[in-house]
């Protein structure tokens, strides 16, 4: 499930940006609003409604079917996850302490 939300929060708003391309019918921009007791309310639309739920029962789907699926998306999370994790922060590092560039000619000089 988590999976599911996940790929509707990365392929969610492409989506919806093409659907606002269409013109203005009620499936699509007529707003609906539940009142949730201490939450306020919950302003949706049919079509976002059913759009999210497609995208996340076709990934769940398609991970049920897919033996190592997890595994897969714990390795694009660690090849994704890697420049946030160590290449910037040495980057930035590198950067404020002015830290300058060693060869082979200035170590043994």
């Amino acid at each position: 499930m988590l999976i599911g939300l996940v790929e509707y929060a990365a392929f969610g708003n492409a989506l919806r940006n093409m659907l606002t391309r269409w013109k203005r019918g009620g499936f699509v921009h007529r707003i609906y609003a539940i009142k949730l007791p201490f939450c306020g309310a919950l302003r949706f639309t049919m079509c976002r409604l059913l759009l999210g739920s497609c995208i996340v029962g076709t990934t769940t789907l398609v991970a049920m079917l897919m033996p190592f699926f997890n595994d897969i998306m714990v390795l694009i999370g660690a090849f994704s996850f890697w420049p946030l994790a160590v290449y910037f922060p040495v980057e930035m590092y590198i950067v404020q302490a002015n830290v300058k560039k060693s060869g082979v000619k200035e170590g043994y000089s």
